[in-house]
């Protein structure tokens, strides 16, 4: 229990944006550099699909998805 809230103290002082993603590509977690980046609250991101999953990043982020599934690292992309 400790550790998870480590880990969560250090998402949310990230300066990167960091979220993460359920298996149907729902936001799960969003940090507050997120929400300066992308202009939505962690309440209005949670549950919902990326603000930037337009446009054909859907099968793009499906593919990051699966990837991470499959145990692969998954880091820096862009779409």
């Amino acid at each position: 229990m400790v550790a998870n809230a480590r880990l969560d103290a250090v998402i949310q002082a990230s300066p990167l944006a960091t979220l993460a993603l359920d298996r149907d590509g729902k936001v799960t977690s969003w940090n507050p550099t997120a929400e300066r980046i992308f202009g939505w609250s962690a309440d209005e991101a949670i549950g919902s699909c990326p603000p930037f999953a337009t446009g054909g990043s859907e099968v793009f982020i499906q593919d990051v998805i699966e990837r991470s599934l499959r145990g692969e690292l998954v880091t820096g992309l862009e779409g």
